[in-house]
């Protein structure tokens, strides 16, 4: 005969190794951010950053501060994205972050040519 605090134990081990679980595999858990410099290194403030959602199609864009950063929050695990950036008129290659990397903070700093004007 199993003593109820055998029968607890293993009821509190369950209940914490399916809280695990959902924790390990939450579908929008996905953090990317960085910063937007031009070639020189200097971060731009007022850089549109876009994200594009590959299977959608649906574009997300932050605009960055001083410093030059972005975040994106909250994204897809299991989506590849692509991120560009747009500064005064021009747009810069793209960089894309796959489904395949499994971390859940991805940092891609971006990097965009400024022409002298």
């Amino acid at each position: 005969m199993i003593r109820k605090p055998a029968v607890l134990v293993i009821a509190f081990s369950i209940s914490a190794i399916l809280a695990a679980s959902a924790v390990i595999n939450e579908p929008y858990g996905r953090n990317i951010s960085g910063t937007v410099t031009d070639k020189g290194g200097e971060p731009l403030k007022g850089a549109i950053v876009q994200l594009k959602n590959l299977t959608s199609l649906q574009v997300l864009s932050y605009i960055t501060q001083t410093d030059g950063k972005y975040r994106f929050s909250g994204l897809h695990t299991e989506t590849d994205y692509e991120l560009r950036v747009l500064y005064k008129g021009n747009l810069s290659g793209a960089k894309r972050v796959g489904r395949l990397d499994s971390r859940k903070n991805k940092n891609v700093d971006l990097c965009i040519h400024v022409p002298v004007s």
